[in-house]
């Protein structure tokens, strides 16, 4: 198990140090990142039952630099990588006030709220982190990172 967990890291590691906002991932989606009001934070008010839950929520403006369209985007999952560690988030809302593809050269506005426990994470909530988002369409990839982003603690 622990081998399967550094292997993981491993190549979470490897993807970071090659992610940008114009990447394209073995000739799938070629899409251009612009994060907005991303805020992330961690709730630590006493007496919460289910335990800490950390929070990221934000817009992302997608420009399509792919040859054909995208259509039903998904943002997948978002992790929070520091270090030797991550957080994999996958409850995830994603959605657009247009719900048509994305044509080529479009951009579209999405808003998302992710949320999940912090049970048996070792993230230094006192330190920033950098958020992997894996998206995806029809079968078709594209993974985009955002580095030092500051976790807010909320009492």
């Amino acid at each position: 198990m622990k081998t399967i967990i550094k292997s993981n890291i491993f190549l979470l590691l490897i993807s970071i140090a090659g992610c940008a906002g114009n990447i394209n991932n073995n000739g799938e989606m070629n899409l251009k990142i612009n994060y907005q009001n991303i805020d992330a934070w961690i709730n630590l008010m006493p007496g919460v039952s289910a335990g800490h839950r950390i929070h990221i929520a934000g817009k992302i403006l997608i420009k399509n630099l792919s040859d054909e369209s995208v259509d039903k985007l998904m943002l997948r999952e978002i992790r929070i990588v520091q270090n030797n560690y991550a957080l994999s988030m996958k409850t995830i809302s994603f959605a657009s006030n247009d719900t048509t593809g994305i044509l080529h050269n479009e951009e579209k506005i999405f808003s998302f709220n992710a949320s999940d426990k912090t049970t048996g994470s070792k993230i230094n909530f006192d330190s920033a982190a950098s958020l992997i988002f894996f998206f995806s369409s029809d079968g078709r990839t594209f993974t985009d990172s955002l580095n030092d982003v500051v976790i807010k603690k909320v009492y």
